[in-house]
């Protein structure tokens, strides 16, 4: 994955593979960075 081409979306930040391993970051109401997810493909 190449961190510096992370874009946000709706969802907030995701961050895996094509396979649909990810781990979704978001920024709270504080303004605080956290995880918002995780999934993985079966």
């Amino acid at each position: 994955m190449d961190l510096l081409s992370l874009e946000e979306v709706e969802a907030g930040v995701v961050l895996g593979d094509d396979a649909g391993n990810n781990i979704i970051f978001r920024e709270n109401e504080d303004g605080n960075l956290g995880v918002a997810g995780i999934n993985f493909a079966e």
